[in-house]
């Protein structure tokens, strides 16, 4: 991720699961693509795939970390990466965010429907 990499703990500065961030943030924004990523949540814990970054590049994915905040510990996959140190811990994610005071949305359903509604952000 040339000139694009996140700060080890904190979401991008366009990621959107910030609230201060809508669809015009995300390069190439596909709301098909968006809606398929669902499988990455969901109630209670289960092996999930884990949502990539969206500056990821295909074949080299880092995990989103907003997605992390919010959902990463619901995941099984994630609990694995974390516990063998592939990916960052989801509640110093949330603890770096809440530092910085950057406010995620609650869910990836809630990033979804304000992406679908076109929201630019602020």
């Amino acid at each position: 991720m040339t000139g694009l990499a996140c700060k080890k703990l904190l979401p991008c500065p366009s990621c959107p699961w910030r609230t201060d961030q809508g669809v015009a943030a995300i390069p190439n924004y596909d709301q098909v693509k968006a809606e398929n990523l669902l499988n990455t949540v969901g109630n209670g814990d289960a092996f999930r795939p884990i949502m990539a970054c969206h500056h990821s590049q295909d074949g080299k994915e880092i995990a989103c970390k907003g997605y992390l905040a919010r959902e990463g510990w619901s995941n099984l996959n994630v609990r694995v990466g974390a516990v063998t140190g592939q990916i960052e811990n989801p509640t110093a994610v949330l603890d770096a965010c809440v530092t910085a005071k950057i406010k995620l949305e609650p869910n990836y359903p809630a990033v979804l429907k304000k992406l679908s509604h076109g929201n630019e952000g602020p």
